[in-house]
């Protein structure tokens, strides 16, 4: 009885293998971006592919992010897992540098995401946001991603 007990309490202890716990972010991300931007010339539409690097650094982020497909811009974000079905959840990324500041030629982004990852490794990622070059041009965008690899790839944090 007393080594059954024993068993019961090293499994507790034991750190739990994605069992319950958040199933991580890390990993490379591919999909297409599209936007519809206005500026002093008009409105147009932009549509690239879309190459995005994640390291989550923890449970709930903080996130580090590349997205490598506009230029290897940094974002910083986090997430919050769903209690009901802990593969998904919502979370935000923060273009690095991003304020309220209204300095003409600073460019700030904003972007809400929801996500579904799969024990195997797979999954996507929805976001829309919005972004700024300040005085210059607005943009509204969306992408979807899909994980094409899961090994932590290298990313660049927020200053």
């Amino acid at each position: 009885m007393r080594s059954l007990a024993l068993v019961f309490l090293l499994l507790a202890l034991a750190p739990p293998a994605f069992a319950g716990g958040p199933l991580p972010l890390t990993g490379v991300w591919e999909g297409t971006y599209s936007c519809k931007i206005e500026d002093a010339e008009g409105k147009r539409t932009l549509k690239v592919p879309a190459t995005l690097l994640i390291n989550q650094l923890g449970p709930s982020g903080p996130l580090e992010v590349n997205f490598v497909s506009k230029g290897l811009g940094g974002f910083s974000g986090t997430i919050v897992q769903s209690d009901v079905k802990p593969n998904e959840g919502v979370g935000v990324l923060i273009a690095c540098g991003t304020s309220d500041s209204t300095t003409t030629g600073e460019y700030g982004e904003f972007d809400t995401f929801s996500y579904k990852v799969g024990a195997d490794g797979s999954g996507t990622i929805k976001a829309s946001g919005a972004y700024t070059q300040k005085s210059e041009e607005v943009g509204v965008c969306k992408v979807t991603w899909t994980r094409t690899a899961t090994k932590a790839p290298i990313t660049v944090p927020c200053p």
